[in-house]
């Protein structure tokens, strides 16, 4: 450990870390893509590295909420926090008492997409499900029934028309359909972009430049996040609802912004959320990494130095 904290600082001091290198993500002494994993929950119970290890605290008040100190603590999820004591992996639960007792050497976070879910495999012969809260045999996966949208787009020489199986909503009068999702439809006349409802009503004129979607993995175009850019500005909506405006594109649904090579993220406002940007924010902007090389936890728009 502590050559491992000296190598640390000096990749540091010497300006040669690069976050985005696996190589260099492994000098932490946890690993980073299960802290990003686990980092997404609403828990108000936070892991912070001491001298003594890593400890728990209450993110609103700064206490201590669990004595123990550990080699490792990830964050709370769902009321539950991956650990390691005495050099063996274990699952506690918000009261300091271990839901899967600290036996395993060896662990792996696993994530499925759609729907989310997010569990432990310990030595691969079981899993500890974060969302039941309880271990298996197998990784522990939902059921998931999308909707599936009924409207096409179709082609007449070189227009574009919006139809369902019995009936046409729109005339060929587009030059693009550029996207179809559960409520909203995204049109193009000559170089000038506009939105659409299902019955195909114009919800906005055609005045914009530029489309991003960000979709949601389980809905199937439903709780669809987009953004439209206007001249220097970019207008979220999420379905018909308008959001916010601002001057920054975000890269995802978690509002990630990127700013001259470094990385924010937007509040509903439409404005940066921190007063420093990073060299590095997670894809969920649940973690970040500081100029000063220090791993922090972003959460309720403040950041708590993890390590």
């Amino acid at each position: 450990m502590r050559h491992l904290f000296i190598l640390f600082l000096f990749l540091v001091a010497n300006g040669s870390w690069v976050f985005g290198q696996q190589s260099e993500r492994n000098k932490y002494p946890f690993d980073i893509k299960s802290l990003e994993l686990l980092s997404g929950g609403k828990d108000s119970i936070i892991a912070v590295y001491t001298n003594n290890g890593f400890k728990y605290i209450n993110s609103f008040t700064g206490d201590t909420v669990i004595k123990q100190s550990f080699e490792i603590a990830y964050p709370f999820y769902r009321g539950f926090a991956l650990v390691k004591k005495d050099g063996k992996y274990g699952v506690l639960d918000k009261y300091g008492k271990f839901k899967v007792k600290a036996e395993f050497p060896n662990c792996e976070v696993h994530k499925s997409s759609c729907p989310e879910q997010i569990a432990i495999s310990f030595n691969d012969t079981s899993y500890f499900s974060f969302w039941e809260g309880e271990s298996s045999k197998q990784f522990p996966y939902r059921e998931y029934d999308p909707a599936r949208t009924s409207i096409s787009r179709y082609k007449v020489g070189d227009k574009f028309g919006l139809k369902t199986q019995t009936q046409i909503i729109e005339k060929p009068i587009y030059d693009s359909v550029i996207y179809i999702g559960y409520s909203v439809i995204i049109v193009k006349k000559k170089t000038a972009i506009g939105v659409l409802d299902w019955k195909g009503k114009g919800l906005t004129d055609f005045e914009y430049e530029s489309f991003l979607a960000f979709e949601d993995d389980c809905s199937d175009g439903q709780n669809l996040i987009y953004c439209l850019k206007k001249h220097q500005s970019w207008i979220y909506y999420q379905d018909k609802k308008k959001l916010f405006e601002s001057r920054y594109r975000a890269s995802n649904r978690s509002m990630l912004v990127k700013i001259d090579g470094m990385y924010n993220c937007l509040d509903e406002t439409g404005n940066l959320i921190y007063p420093n940007n990073y060299p590095w924010i997670s894809e969920n902007t649940s973690i970040g990494v500081r100029g000063d090389g220090r791993v922090v936890l972003l959460k309720n728009k403040q950041e708590y130095i993890y390590y």
